[in-house]
């Protein structure tokens, strides 16, 4: 992956956490157990949304580098795996795998 299409990945999850944080925002943490937010992975056209509970979404948010995607948007060289959830992934972002 070039220096430029890194960027432009990047972009695209910063702005999906962006719109990610202000869903969680809005929800009251009382009101619901889960959230429905979206894929936060680099993907051009990726509109997948998937439930996540709150708790563990905060829990994202607090992390620096981590992020929520879909069970099959794992293929990036850039991520590591972090951990694996029913109907998610929680993904580190600007590190290689090497397991």
């Amino acid at each position: 992956m070039t220096s430029m299409s890194n960027d432009v990945t990047l972009g695209r999850q910063a702005l999906r956490r962006k719109v990610n944080t202000r869903i969680r925002e809005v929800v009251e943490s009382n009101a619901s157990e889960t959230i429905e937010v979206f894929c936060e992975c680099g993907r051009v056209r990726c509109a997948d949304r998937l439930r996540i509970e709150l708790d563990a979404y905060d829990e994202v948010l607090a992390s620096q580098g981590s992020f929520v995607v879909t069970t099959h948007h794992d293929h990036d060289a850039t991520q590591r795996l972090i951990s694996r959830h029913h109907g998610f992934l929680v993904v580190e972002r600007g590190v290689t795998d090497r397991t």
